[in-house]
């Protein structure tokens, strides 16, 4: 993994917005960075993926954890859980259509351009 992360634009890691998940994501970011120092500065973003309604307060949160820790990453970026869409996604429907509209992709398109990419490539 790390010949292919030290040639990466950006890192994300992602991890489940629960306490337990919270806690390894930033034991391997803290691994991470350690191992890519010598690479140069690559941003790394966390990424929680969970309830909407709770994201701000979730990324807040995190943030503070890892800024406590000494761990400097870019601000977390947050993805909404929306199993029915996944699974929709996962049957092969197209995001051009309905599923587009869905809390999943626009939250994926929200993140996307968070990380200034502009292109969306269909499927």
């Amino acid at each position: 993994m790390m010949p292919l992360a030290e040639h990466s634009t950006h890192l994300l890691t992602v991890a489940a917005a629960a306490l337990e998940s919270v806690m390894h994501l930033r034991e391997d970011v803290q691994d991470l960075m350690g191992a890519l120092a010598q690479a140069g500065a690559i941003p790394v973003f966390p990424v929680l993926v969970g309830p909407d309604a709770r994201a701000g307060r979730d990324r807040a949160d995190l943030d503070g954890m890892l800024d406590e820790a000494g761990i400097a990453v870019r601000p977390t970026l947050s993805l909404p859980i929306d199993p029915k869409a996944l699974a929709r996604l996962e049957q092969g429907e197209s995001p051009s259509g309905r599923l587009g509209r869905t809390l999943l992709m626009r939250g994926a398109k929200n993140l996307a351009a968070s990380l200034g990419m502009t292109e969306v490539i269909s499927a």
